[in-house]
């Protein structure tokens, strides 16, 4: 799923399983595309942590071309939910108990600017243009966020 746009949303299979698991049978429902991530992310040192993730590089191997491309990408905020993914994607049935933004709202108010919103993934900006990234390419970290070292006055705080 990717755009020539930005901002892309990125997102982790270990963040889609914790809400899943979380969520349980109420939400049999509820697909990695109910959360309309662009760029996903496997194999994270933990749940959410690409919340942290502030400048990386996707290395991309190109089988037509020799060699390997660094694409560059930083990441702006984190994404508030809407409702969307509380609503089946194959029949368009929305779930009158909201199960998924209930369960998350008791541990996904994660944005001191956002205190109301339940966070899930980060909106990315790719640095590049004409790129092609692809399943297995790896991310190489460059810039991690610590909320505790950032000054207030700080956008990513």
């Amino acid at each position: 799923m990717f755009q020539d746009y930005y901002p892309l949303l990125m997102a982790s299979q270990e963040s889609y399983n914790a809400v899943l698991d979380d969520v349980g049978t109420d939400g049999n429902y509820v697909m990695v595309e109910s959360f309309r991530p662009n760029l996903i992310l496997k194999n994270v040192a933990r749940p959410f942590d690409e919340e942290f993730y502030l400048k990386f590089d996707i290395v991309s191997t190109d089988t037509e071309k020799t060699g390997s491309y660094r694409y560059h990408f930083s990441t702006s905020m984190k994404c508030a939910r809407c409702t969307i993914p509380n609503i089946d994607p194959k029949t368009g049935v929305p779930d009158k108990k909201a199960t998924v933004s209930k369960k998350m709202a008791k541990y996904r108010r994660t944005d001191d600017g956002s205190p109301y919103s339940c966070i899930f993934g980060v909106y990315t900006v790719n640095h590049d243009v004409g790129i092609t990234i692809k399943q297995g390419d790896k991310v190489d970290l460059l810039l991690r966020a610590s909320k505790h070292l950032l000054p207030k006055d700080d956008p990513f705080h």
